[in-house]
């Protein structure tokens, strides 16, 4: 429980993902000396580093995630989420202002989610915004309208990739 491992997803940019959790994994060594690796590792906490020249932050792990083995280690495959938290108004998302839509300027808390799939040799990373859950002196009617453009940013991913690199950079 207490290691902490360190996985170099993107060596370009040094992007990594550092986990800790608990696993029963089965090893065995095949006749010809190839390593091999069963089970499920169920990460507990941890976080993605990302290291890119414009985006930089780290994403907290989500509890939950896992990284699945079925043999070969380097192709075990990872199911795992992140976070981000960014706290800023919804005047951009929303494009409007005070005048059209009450407590749109207001900062609100934002999660930038980055999910990472597949084999962890070589992932498929993918972003989603979502506002976070609960969220204090939020009316029903802002909610939904925030809801409702992140939905319609969900089905255009070069523009939900836009508004993800808006919040990292500029916050």
């Amino acid at each position: 429980k207490d290691a902490e491992f360190s996985i170099l997803i993107d060596p370009s940019t040094n992007d990594e993902l550092v986990i800790k959790g608990e696993a029963h994994l089965n090893a065995g060594l095949e006749e010809g000396g190839t390593m091999g690796l069963t089970g499920i590792y169920e990460l507990n906490s941890g976080y993605y580093n990302m290291n890119n020249q414009f985006l930089k932050g780290k994403f907290m792990l989500v509890k939950g995630s896992t990284i699945t083995f079925n043999g070969d280690p380097y192709n075990a495959v990872a199911d795992v989420e992140t976070q981000y938290e960014v706290q800023t108004s919804s005047t951009g998302l929303l494009n409007t202002d005070e005048t059209e839509t009450p407590g749109v300027s207001k900062r609100l808390p934002y999660l930038v989610i980055l999910t990472i799939k597949g084999p962890i040799s070589k992932p498929d990373l993918a972003f989603d915004i979502r506002l976070k859950d609960n969220t204090p002196g939020l009316n029903n009617s802002l909610k939904s309208d925030i809801d409702s453009e992140l939905e319609k940013l969900r089905k255009d991913v070069s523009a939900l990739n836009k508004q993800v690199f808006s919040l990292l950079v500029i916050n």
